[in-house]
């Protein structure tokens, strides 16, 4: 206990003079992953805003594309499934989020939470859009996966804008930037 009341009095960052405190999150990948769907999505919506959550962040799986599946992981090891990352230009999977990511922000938002989104830009399925439309912007890693060169300044304007579209039309408070 001395060693925390240490850290959190000495070496914890400050704003304004208040200490800095996490938010208190919900994300929906370790809970159902792919399987996430509009309707599932306003009943955990509401779950988490009763429990006192700050931020409701949509995890993997809400573009275009990627398969309706508790088993899907993304490493794209099953030839029978294609995989979707780098589907950002053609927004969310409609089938599953028919009213769209703007109308769920706002649910979140209606309900006194902050929205979140999930990307993992730097990793391009080899059937996605980007993969199809850019081929001289991607690299292929060691492992089979296909990586964007944000080395390339057209691939980071590229995807300043993508980010810069989702921030502004959904009123983004938090990304959750991954790298698997």
């Amino acid at each position: 206990n001395v060693l925390r009341r240490l850290i959190r009095d000495e070496y914890t960052p400050s704003v304004s003079g208040r200490p800095l405190v996490a938010p208190i999150m919900y994300t929906t990948w370790f809970h159902v992953g792919a399987e996430l769907d509009e309707k599932m999505a306003h009943a955990l919506v509401d779950a988490a805003a009763d429990v006192g959550q700050e931020i409701f962040e949509v995890d993997a799986g809400w573009y275009q594309g990627t398969p309706y599946s508790p088993y899907w992981d993304m490493r794209n090891t099953w030839p029978a499934i294609s995989n979707p990352l780098g589907n950002w230009e053609l927004g969310e999977e409609r089938s599953r989020f028919p009213s769209g990511l703007k109308d769920l922000a706002e649910y979140v938002r209606s309900k006194g939470m902050q929205f979140g989104l999930w990307f993992e830009l730097e990793r391009v399925g080899p059937d996605s859009l980007l993969a199809r439309q850019h081929p001289d912007w991607i690299v292929q890693h060691g492992d089979g996966w296909r990586m964007a060169d944000f080395g390339n300044p057209e691939v980071q304007d590229y995807f300043s804008e993508i980010l810069d579209r989702y921030i502004r039309t959904l009123q983004l408070a938090y990304i959750r930037w991954d790298c698997n």
